[in-house]
C-alpha cells in the first residue's frame, strides 16, 4: 500500500502521494509514481495496493474500442475496466498484491465542477450513502469521495507535528491550503511504523511510505505534477526514518505554519508561487 491524500476544492483537486514499492518484509523494491496523468480526459488516476492496477487501467483505456475523451466518459466505463484490471493483476501479481484501489480525480464538463471517486477491488465497508447511512459498497463500484480523502489517515499526534487536523477525528473545517494539507498528511504517514500493512509486519513493523513526495493538481484548464521531496531510501533495504540529515528525513518546510490560501475552499492555485 502507499499514502495518498486527495483534497477537492471548488476549482482544483490536489493529490499527494509517495513513491515506495516494497515487499512483504518492508524492503524497498523500486521507487515509482502512484499517479497517472491522463490530461486529454481531464483525469488524474492514482492507486494504492498493486502497482499494476493503474498502469493496466491506463493501457485498457488507451486500447478501448471506443476510447473516451472526457472525464465523464471514463467514469462510465471505469467499473468494467477495473474488473478487467483485476483479471490482469491476478495473472501477474503475487498473492499479497492482488487488492487495489483506484482513485479518479478530474473535471466534469457536464456538471461543471471537479469530482473525485474511488473503485476498490474488494467490498468497501462503512461508505456513507446520500442519506448519510453507512453501507458496504460492493467491489468495483464507483464511489464518490468526500472533499478530503486520506489513505491512510495519519494519527492525531503525527498530524499535529505538521500543524494539521484529521478528517472525522478532530477536523472542524476545511484546511486553508489544500495543497499543503495533502502533502503534510503523506509526510506525516512516513513516520507511522507498520502503517497500512501492519498485519503483514506482525511484531516487526516497518515504514510504509517513502521514495519521494509527489504533488499533483488538476483543474479545468491544466494538470501539473512535481516531486517536492526525496527521502534517502535505499533499494533492497527497509525504509529507515533515521537515515540522512534532518532536511532529508523530513520536508522541514512543511513543519512551518501554513501560508494563506490563494484559491476557493482551501485548494491553492498551482500556477501561483509556493514553497518548497
Amino acid at each position: 500500500m502507499t499514502s495518498v491524500t486527495i483534497v477537492r476544492g471548488e476549482d482544483v483537486v490536489a493529490i499527494a502521494s509517495d513513491g515506495a514499492a516494497y515487499d512483504d518484509e518492508g524492503r524497498l523494491r523500486q521507487i515509482v509514481s502512484k499517479v497517472e496523468l491522463i490530461p486529454h480526459c481531464s483525469l488524474v488516476l492514482a492507486s494504492t495496493g498493486s502497482q499494476l492496477a493503474s498502469y493496466n487501467f491506463r493501457d485498457l483505456l488507451f486500447w478501448h474500442p471506443e476510447p473516451p475523451s472526457t472525464f465523464d466518459g471514463v467514469l462510465e466505463i471505469a467499473p468494467d475496466l477495473s474488473r478487467s484490471v483485476m483479471d490482469y493483476v491476478e495473472e501477474q501479481g503475487a498473492s499479497s498484491t492482488r487488492k487495489f484501489s483506484l482513485y479518479f480525480a478530474g473535471f466534469s464538463e457536464s456538471r461543471g465542477r471537479p469530482e473525485t471517486y474511488a473503485i476498490k477491488s474488494y467490498d468497501w465497508p462503512d461508505v456513507p450513502g446520500p442519506d448519510g447511512v453507512l453501507r458496504t459498497a460492493p467491489a468495483f463500484t464507483l464511489v464518490p469521495l468526500p472533499a478530503i480523502h486520506c489513505t491512510p489517515l495519519p494519527s492525531v499526534e503525527l498530524a499535529e507535528g505538521f500543524g494539521i487536523t484529521v478528517p472525522g477525528v478532530n477536523m472542524t473545517e476545511m484546511p486553508e491550503d489544500g495543497v499543503r494539507y495533502a502533502m503534510a498528511t503523506v509526510a506525516a504517514n512516513r513516520f507511522a511504523f507498520g502503517g497500512p500493512d501492519a498485519e503483514l509486519a506482525g511484531e516487526d513493523p516497518f515504514c510504509c511510505v517513502g521514495g519521494f513526495l509527489q504533488i499533483t493538481t488538476i483543474a479545468r484548464s491544466h494538470v501539473s505534477s512535481q516531486i517536492v521531496h526525496r527521502w534517502p531510501d535505499v533499494i533492497g533495504e527497509r525504509m529507515d526514518i533515521t537515515r540522512g540529515e534532518p532536511h532529508e528525513r523530513c520536508p522541514l518546510w512543511l513543519l512551518a505554519p501554513p501560508a494563506p490560501a490563494t484559491a476557493a475552499q482551501g485548494v491553492s492555485d498551482p500556477t501561483s508561487e509556493q514553497a518548497p
